[in-house]
């Protein structure tokens, strides 16, 4: 029988003083708290009874084998709800349980494999487009640049909307709306929303932009007269929560912005990768190498990637590294057994990838951007969740496939055809919010590439 003692964890003499710890440095915290005390760490915000769960089987009872007893994903913080919960409102990525799971198997299907056979056309025709004012020697804002593409991508894939013209603006507002999550524990955030504080000021302007032009292609795809099969078309036509009533164009609204959310995962991977590659140079050449033996000018395509195991290795390695779900948590249901200890009920538990990613138990080296570990005979060997970036079971990532494809055909055309530089600090820090991105952006320079073969006798 498990015992009802608590796992080992930290001691705080503060009321929250543990919340501060996490607001302040949430990577940093997690890390110590792994390091310290080991697989399962008891800890308090508040009243609130925490839980790190930190071991690939504690992992998969919470995600996977048990995951029926856990609700929750993005949780409120103790001081009421946090900018997310504020923003995208009821939502796949907020609700839970019976209606949350209807919702997500009627909007999967914008992610079937005939839409994502658009992405090579897409893709292709929107790095033409961005490459028309590139040129050797130019500086570029690196994530504002892709997420332009990624948005035009994503809209003309699962949205069937062209926003070629409504690119910039749309990305400028997103980025400036992730920018105010900062940390998602924000205390106070519902009571901050409406006060002429300039982080608050900034929210409403950033929402108040997207929402016209989400609210704007609802109502172009209201008014088209095809019967189609984008995410809009399909939310339209169904009932709320999957019911008897129509949807409503706030609820379509929260649904758009939670998948164009995901792109945002792109966005910070790709920015990453081309940050590793401009500091591990030896990985640059070889992938450079691969691409140009394999595709000979050509542009990539869906097609190509199978052919490409470097690349996918570098794309991995970097989702190790910065998974695009940092951390998932869940909410115990009931009391719950786990590596003999009981958690209680309404116990809240937190799954760090970040930290997983980074255990030395199944990674040599573990802070090396390393692609070389992902060779069929190293990979193997490690247990199943010591990586899993688009996190697991029933809330596993619904546009994984589609990202992982996204993320991997931009990268293979951009690193094709450009050699990136730094242009600023190599020291780029993490800024902690939904996704783990640059601080600040990443400024690079550009160095055109000529096409090399490597002559295989």
């Amino acid at each position: 029988m498990a015992a009802d003692l608590n796992p080992p964890g930290p001691k705080s003499f503060l009321p929250g003083g543990q919340f501060f710890s996490i607001y302040r440095d949430p990577l940093g915290y997690f890390t110590r708290l792994a390091g310290e005390y080991g697989d399962l760490v008891h800890f308090r915000v508040g009243p609130q009874r925490c839980y790190l769960v930190n071991h690939p089987d504690f992992i998969r009872d919470v995600l996977v084998t048990r995951q029926d007893a856990f609700g929750g994903r993005f949780v409120s913080t103790p001081f009421g709800k946090n900018w997310i919960e504020l923003f995208f409102g009821e939502s796949l990525l907020t609700s839970e349980g019976d209606a949350s799971r209807r919702r997500r198997a009627l909007m999967q299907g914008a992610f079937r494999p005939q839409r994502s056979g658009i992405l090579d056309g897409v893709i292709n025709d929107c790095a033409d487009r961005m490459e028309e004012g590139w040129r050797s020697g130019d500086i570029v804002d690196f994530p504002k640049a892709v997420r332009e593409i990624c948005l035009i991508t994503l809209a003309r894939t699962l949205l069937d909307v062209d926003a070629r013209d409504e690119a910039g603006q749309f990305s400028d507002a997103f980025d400036e709306m992730l920018g105010t999550f900062g940390s998602i524990t924000l205390p106070f955030a519902e009571l901050l929303k409406e006060t002429p504080l300039p982080i608050a000021r900034r929210f409403r302007k950033a929402k108040e932009v997207l929402d016209g032009f989400v609210y704007h292609w609802i109502e172009k795809r209201r008014t088209a007269r095809d019967h189609a099969d984008d995410l809009i078309s399909v939310l339209l036509r169904a009932g709320d929560s999957c019911g008897s009533h129509p949807t409503s164009d706030e609820r379509i609204r929260n649904e758009v912005l939670t998948v164009i959310l995901g792109l945002e995962g792109v966005v910070s991977t790709l920015a990453w990768t081309f940050h590793l590659l401009a500091r591990n140079p030896e990985v640059e050449t070889r992938l450079h190498s691969e691409l140009d033996n394999v595709l000979r000018g050509a542009s990539p395509t869906s097609s190509h990637l199978s052919q490409l195991p470097y690349a996918e290795s570098v794309f991995s390695e970097v989702l190790r590294l910065f998974p695009p779900t940092w951390f998932t948590a869940r909410r115990a249901l009931d009391d719950f057994e786990i590596g003999g200890y009981r958690l209680p009920a309404g116990s809240l538990l937190f799954i760090c990838q970040y930290v997983m990613h980074r255990d030395s138990r199944y990674y040599f080296d573990p802070l090396l951007f390393d692609p070389g570990r992902w060779g069929a005979d190293k990979k193997d060997g490690r247990p199943e969740f010591s990586y899993f970036p688009f996190g697991a079971g029933g809330r596993y990532c619904m546009g994984a496939n589609f990202a992982w494809m996204h993320g991997m055909l931009l990268l293979v055309r951009l690193a094709q055809r450009w050699r990136l530089r730094l242009a600023g600090d190599p020291r780029v820090a993490i800024q902690v919010g939904v996704t783990l991105r640059p601080r600040h952006g990443l400024l690079m320079r550009l160095e055109r590439r000529d096409l090399r073969l490597t002559i295989i006798e």
